[in-house]
């Protein structure tokens, strides 16, 4: 395999690809990215058998081929080189691969594995086709995600649920404590309904990825991955198996206490509050005494105690009631409103928090018990 390729073409599609390399390194293989070139193209690999990530670059192709090129190792040699062309030569003997870089008249070489001995994923059966804007697609994540959690030993509160109804989607992530549910509109090729669940991982990066682009995000949905691409990029991830719980039964339809408030005066209350209210466990405890068109925020430890006072809209019953602050902070920062609705159950029933300009967010978290 040989081919020549401008520097700044490999160092930004390395900087995407380099983020599905397998960091536990189950398979030595798994280290490295997987070069194949053919047809002026150079398409780079790199996967963790959870999520695969595909780049492809214009090169000048001498002789097509393959190898596989240890991934950290190669991405920061070709950082360092000196801009320009620079020219790649590999060579394959007894089951091991050489390769040598030229770049002016200076040489590097790095020594990897056969291409062939890449793990592959099969080809995708009659795949379904739905296609969503970049911008929607960056704004369910980001609503979503951070109530996933990525640790839990349970698959499927691992990652969010997409569940397509006709051309509407709504992505919604629990950890069981807490739920957001985000709703946006897509383009649905067949307008067949699924309910597939899909890492939060793999999801964050292809957030990141495609954050700011023009172009149209593209899913194709098999029975066990989701292909998620573009012109030049696609990122392919294994469905988590299992069934994910009926969220919309946890969704109270009433309320005993109703407020209206401003989200920025509560984050920023919310974030003081914080600096005295970690216990013994490490739980951030903040409680709301709501009456009178009032707020009060306060927090009390070894440390030191807050107390605020917020002006609200209220209907409804008195209440007393304890969060997670940082549950509450984590939603606050992902919302775009300014104003909101925010509705309570009685001091152990859910609340649920929603922009007041439209329905198609929310937020829920469980209170602590005390």
């Amino acid at each position: 395999m040989q081919f020549s390729a401008i520097k700044e073409n490999l160092t930004d599609a390395l900087q995407i690809v380099q983020r599905a390399l397998s960091s536990k390194n189950t398979m030595a293989i798994l280290s490295g990215i997987h070069l194949t070139c053919d047809r002026d193209q150079l398409t780079m690999t790199a996967s963790d058998l959870e999520v695969r990530l595909e780049v492809t670059v214009p090169v000048e192709v001498i002789e097509p081929g393959e190898t596989v090129v240890q991934g950290r190792g190669f991405t920061d040699l070709v950082r360092r080189l000196p801009d320009g062309r620079i020219i790649f030569h590999n060579t394959s003997k007894d089951g091991a691969d050489h390769m040598t870089i030229s770049y002016g008249d200076n040489t590097a070489d790095l020594y990897g594995w056969p291409g062939r001995e890449y793990p592959t994923f099969p080809p995708a059966e009659s795949p379904a086709e739905v296609t969503l804007t970049a911008k929607d697609f960056s704004e369910a994540v980001s609503h979503t995600a951070f109530a996933v959690n990525a640790d839990e030993v349970r698959p499927v509160f691992t990652g969010l649920l997409f569940q397509i109804r006709g051309h509407e989607l709504t992505v919604v992530g629990t950890d069981s404590f807490r739920l957001a549910k985000k709703i946006t509109v897509l383009n649905n090729k067949n307008g067949a309904d699924h309910d597939l669940i899909i890492p939060v991982r793999a999801l964050n990066e292809w957030a990141r990825i495609v954050s700011g682009s023009e172009d149209p995000v593209e899913l194709e949905i098999t029975d066990r991955q989701v292909l998620f691409k573009t012109a030049q990029i696609r990122l392919l991830a294994q469905r988590i198996r299992g069934d994910f719980p009926p969220f919309d039964k946890v969704i109270p339809s009433g309320w005993q206490t109703y407020v209206k408030l401003e989200r920025k005066p509560l984050l920023d209350a919310l974030d003081r509050a914080t600096l005295f209210s970690r216990e013994k466990d490490g739980t951030f405890v903040v409680t709301f005494h709501i009456e009178n068109n009032l707020l009060h925020i306060s927090t009390a430890s070894d440390y030191g105690k807050v107390d605020e006072h917020l002006p609200v809209y209220q209907e409804g019953e008195v209440i007393d009631i304890s969060f997670n602050a940082r549950y509450l902070i984590d939603a606050l920062k992902a919302m775009d409103d300014s104003h909101l609705d925010v509705t309570f159950n009685g001091s152990m029933g859910p609340c649920v928090m929603k922009p007041q300009a439209g329905e198609d967010y929310l937020y829920l978290i469980l209170p602590l018990r005390r």
